[in-house]
Formats: C-alpha cells, sequence, structure tokens
C-alpha cells in the first residue's frame, strides 16, 4: 500500500465537508492502516470492515439522508442504526440483491425503495421494476431495442417523456433533432447508392430513419459474433423478427464487412456500396431467372438497384476483437427486393 492510495483516500474525504476532528480521525485511521499492513495484513483486513462500516454509517446519517425529503427521512432513520435489521417489505425483485439479508443495511435500501412506493406510485416504482415495459415507447430517440430487452429500459424511457412533458420547447427537441440528424455515414451511403441507381434511371431512394435504427441494431449483431448471417438464416431472429419487417411486409437486406479499419465509416460505406453494385458484372443480362448459383453472385447488386425499393437505411459496427473483419455494415431496403418473375421489371440496364 502506498501514499497515493491513502492520499485519494483523503481526497474522497474532504469533499464531504467533514468537521475537523471527523476528518482527523480518519485520517489517523488510514495512516494505521498503513503502518499495520505490512505486519498483518488479515487483522488489518478485519479492522478495515469493521471502521468501513462504522463511518458507512456515520455518512449515511450526517451526510446522505439529510438531504432527502422529509417522507423518506421518517420513515427510514431507523434502519441506519442497525444495519441487520431486515426490511418490513421485501423489494428484492426491484434491487435484485440476496433473500438472506447479507449485506450491510439491506433494510434501508428496501426501505427507501418502500418509500418511493408510498409516494410515488404511479411513476417511479413502475420504472425501478427492470422488466417493466415503457408506457411510452422512445426507442427512435435513445435508439434502443424496441422488445424491451435490457434492465431498467423502462427507467429510461420513464425519463425521455420527463423530458418531453417538463422541457418540451428545448430539451427534447434538441435531443429528438440530434438522433435523427442524418450521419455522414448515412450521407455516404445513400449518396453512392443512388449514383448506383442514376445509372440504370430508377428512383433515388430516400433515407428513412427507422430503417437505419433496424439496420444499426442488427450491424451491432453480427459484430458481436464477427460473422456476416442473414437475418433470416439467424436462429436469434429469423424472417418474422419485428426488425426483418416494416408496414407489413418484409425488408431487403445487404451485409458487407471489411478489414479496413484505419477508414473512416463513410468511407468504408462507400467501399461496401461499390463492392454491392461491382456484381453487376456477374448479372446475366437481359434476366435473371432463378440460377441459385448466379443469384449468389449478384444478389447485393439487385436489391441496391431495385426499381420499386424506395426507403433504405444503413448501420455500421466496428468490433477489433474480431480476427480479420472487424467493420460490419448492414443495408435493410423497403420494399424488398430480389422477387423471383419480378426482375425484368426492376433490375434494368445501365443507361450510361
Amino acid at each position: 500500500m502506498d501514499d497515493q492510495w491513502v492520499k485519494q483516500l483523503d481526497s474522497c474525504y474532504l469533499n464531504l465537508n467533514f468537521k475537523e476532528d471527523e476528518w482527523q480521525s480518519r485520517y489517523d485511521y488510514h495512516s494505521d492502516f498503513q503502518k499495520q499492513y505490512e505486519s498483518d495484513p488479515e487483522k488489518v483486513r478485519t479492522v478495515a470492515e469493521m471502521y468501513a462500516l462504522k463511518y458507512l454509517k456515520v455518512d449515511l446519517k450526517n451526510f446522505y439522508l439529510i438531504k432527502l425529503p422529509s417522507a423518506y427521512k421518517s420513515i427510514c432513520e431507523e434502519f441506519i442504526d442497525n444495519e441487520n435489521q431486515e426490511p418490513a417489505k421485501d423489494y428484492s425483485t426491484i434491487l435484485q440483491d440476496s433473500l438472506n439479508g447479507d449485506y450491510p443495511f439491506r433494510g434501508l435500501a428496501h426501505c427507501l425503495i418502500g418509500a418511493i412506493e408510498e409516494n410515488h406510485k404511479a411513476d417511479d416504482l413502475v420504472a425501478l421494476d427492470e422488466n417493466q415495459k415503457p408506457a411510452k415507447d422512445y426507442y427512435a430517440i435513445l435508439q434502443d431495442s424496441s422488445k424491451g430487452d435490457y434492465p431498467f429500459r423502462g427507467l429510461a424511457h420513464c425519463l425521455m417523456g420527463a423530458i418531453e412533458e417538463n422541457n418540451k420547447a428545448d430539451d427534447f427537441v434538441a435531443l429528438n433533432s440530434y438522433w435523427l440528424k442524418p450521419k455522414p455515414f448515412l450521407e455516404a451511403f445513400i449518396d453512392r447508392e443512388n449514383k448506383n441507381r442514376a445509372r440504370h434511371g430508377v428512383p433515388m431512394l430516400t433515407l428513412d430513419t427507422e430503417l437505419s435504427l433496424r439496420a444499426q441494431r442488427y450491424a451491432d449483431e453480427i459484430a458481436r459474433i464477427c460473422d456476416i448471417v442473414h437475418m433470416i438464416d439467424n436462429p436469434k431472429y429469423g424472417a418474422d423478427h419485428p426488425d426483418h419487417q416494416y408496414n407489413g411486409g418484409w425488408t431487403g437486406e445487404n451485409l458487407g464487412k471489411t478489414a479496413t479499419t484505419y477508414l473512416t465509416d463513410s468511407d468504408n460505406g462507400v467501399d461496401v456500396a461499390n463492392t454491392f453494385y461491382s456484381e453487376i458484372k456477374d448479372y446475366p443480362w437481359p434476366e435473371y431467372t432463378g440460377n441459385n448459383a448466379d443469384y449468389l453472385k449478384i444478389g447485393h447488386f439487385t436489391q441496391s438497384v431495385w426499381k420499386s425499393t424506395t426507403l433504405a437505411g444503413y448501420g455500421i459496427t466496428r468490433n477489433e476483437s474480431c480476427p480479420v473483419f472487424k467493420v460490419y455494415i448492414v443495408a435493410r431496403y423497403f420494399p424488398a427486393g430480389n422477387r423471383m418473375t419480378y426482375y425484368k421489371d426492376n433490375v434494368l440496364p445501365p443507361i450510361y
């Protein structure tokens, strides 16, 4: 144990605005702690636990609880005097702690949750339930999963609702515009795809925020597993997954990967879009009629220039721990292309 460790502890205590005698007492304790460490580590560990508990009790009473509303103090103060006192009502489901009461001041923690329930039943306690779904969904702003598959997602969305309710004209609008503003990667990717489409005389794609959010979520997934697996072939998802559908129909999907981590996301996006389009060299003009061997060579190209596709969204994720390919890109399209018997009408030859 070096002096730096003791100094760090001391700085923390100074920030609590102790009275001089209280601070000195704690400083003396740390000095003794340092001196005894070499001679009897086990004894020091026991003493440290005892003093930690003592000071935690003091700090709870003198510095923390006094800052809470009176309703909380009057209900919970008794639990500070006895760190082993069991709570009157158990909130282990919310706190995710042990049912055995095997940590100090567990009663206090549960008591405070009870005070929240008593004073804010309709809002705060519900938000504390890790599995509670939000009353209103803000995933378009938070860019999280619409399935509620992470703890306390309801709380995050509840806080967004509070921002909207109290600061509609400022904070919420600012957050909304920040997330919905096209990023350079998105702009670069759709610009390249639209330039490729222009060669075939088909309508330009429109960047769609929702499709981009869904593409980003799946980009995160394939980067996590370091492999490009189409969503319909991924046992974790499948064709009926909500992110694979849009406005009552399936979406089209192109996947790409690259090892060029030295490039920006925008440059990698352009590179992958060009890779999709490069498959034009293998297209069996004037029409693809169903040879699977051909499809494996042309599917990215045909989806990217599919005439009746009007909306697109893109996602990109880097994973430096992947062995070779560390950048993963997902492009999602609607309406989906690559539909049999429709190639002649939707994959048109270049006009220049």
